[in-house]
């Protein structure tokens, strides 16, 4: 609705070709540095002028910067995907600054500055109003209905955002929005994701949990490996007949021990590479984990609504709202969001985006703007798609 998809798929392939030429550069400029350290040990001023000929400095600021734009990039697709949830569940088209403070614990500066560099790269659908010191997000022409579906009751948005049908008192509540030349409802009902962790999870992220686990352990394997070759390496640097096995074509005795020194620093160079990717892999499975441990305790809810008090006692004691955003922007959880109410932000569970389509061809259902609405594909008519609001 408000991401700009195919260019954040794009882009999501491009920080993975970032993070792989990025380590590459820097375990390559060090592995060189090492390399040329060893050769020319005994002369300091040739040592210097190699390695600014090699421009091992160069190489290592362009590996690190690819990396740190990698994780910049990472970052800001995770706070674009946390900004359009929660646009999605808003009801009348109009975010405070102050709302979106509470909501991410930001000061209102660093959240306009930030929807700023979000907008023209990541994010679409809506607009900055500054005017009269309102200071305020003003969302594409969005008008809503609220509806108890168990009594068929218009409720008001107040009503709605309390959880609780006033006539009838059920959960399950729906809220018809269009949105643009978009029409999706906003549903509330405990009873979807009752017992069924599955239904607070991301896509396939059981499936990623294993992956991770295997390349980290792969990871591992292979630092060892490496490791233990460079252990081999060292044990025997004194050794001339080794020495002479393994580098027959070095005719000095001191070059042979250098060779024993390069292949050395190749090994120690690569253990320190994959593991560096074995703790990213180690604290992916972390985070999956702790989506594992959220979504059960979720779905174990009775409320609509839980404060941070009560997911300290049971997700985490440390912060668990900041955690759950952390988890939220990664994609890995959903059907949920930070509301506030009365000054205070709580976690609203058991909301649902979902996308409206015609029952006759099952063609998306776009550019409603008339209660009644002709089907773009087949031509049916759809009765009362919404109630446009007064």
């Amino acid at each position: 609705m408000y991401l700009r998809e195919k260019r954040m798929f794009i882009l999501n392939i491009k920080n993975i070709i970032l993070y792989i030429v990025g380590m590459l550069f820097c375990v390559s400029s060090i592995f060189v540095y090492i390399a040329n350290y060893i050769s020319y040990s005994d002369n300091a001023e040739l040592r210097s002028m190699v390695n600014s000929k090699d421009a091992v400095y160069i190489v290592f600021g362009i590996g690190l910067g690819l990396l740190c734009l990698a994780f910049l990039s990472r970052w800001l697709m995770g706070e674009a995907r946390f900004f359009s949830n929660y646009f999605e569940m808003d009801l009348d088209g109009y975010i405070a600054y102050s709302d979106l403070g509470l909501v991410t614990g930001k000061s209102n500066t660093f959240t306009m500055l930030l929807l700023s560099i979000l907008k023209p790269l990541y994010m679409k659908g809506f607009s900055f109003d500054n005017l009269n010191k309102s200071y305020q997000i003003i969302l594409n022409s969005k008008t809503c209905e609220c509806q108890c579906r168990n009594c068929a009751a218009v409720i008001e948005q107040k009503t709605y955002f309390t959880g609780i049908c006033s006539y009838c008192g059920s959960s399950d509540l729906n809220a018809k929005i269009i949105s643009g030349e978009r029409f999706y409802n906003i549903r509330t009902d405990l009873s979807l994701g009752h017992g069924k962790p599955e239904f607070y999870r991301g896509k396939h992220v059981m499936g990623k949990r294993t992956a991770y686990i295997i390349c980290a352990f792969g990871c591992i394997g292979i630092a060892l490996i490496n490791m233990m070759y460079a252990l081999d390496r060292i044990t025997h640097i004194n050794d001339r007949e080794y020495l002479r096995k393994e580098f027959a074509r070095y005719l000095s005795y001191e070059l042979l021990r250098k060779e024993a020194q390069n292949s050395a620093a190749f090994g120690f160079c690569f253990m320190i590479g994959f593991t560096v990717i074995a703790v990213f892999m180690l604290s992916k499975t972390v985070k999956l984990s702790r989506v594992v441990k959220g979504s059960q305790f979720l779905a174990g809810q009775k409320s609509p609504f839980i404060t941070e008090s009560v997911m300290r006692k049971n997700f985490h004691r440390n912060k668990p709202f900041k955690k759950l955003k952390a988890i939220q922007k990664c994609g890995y959880m959903r059907s949920f969001t930070f509301e506030k109410h009365n000054s205070k932000m709580m976690l609203a569970v058991a909301k649902q985006v979902v996308k409206d389509k015609c029952p006759s061809c099952a063609a998306p259902i776009t550019g409603a703007v008339y209660e009644d609405y002709i089907c773009t594909y087949c031509g049916n008519k759809i009765m009362g798609v919404i109630r446009r609001a007064q």
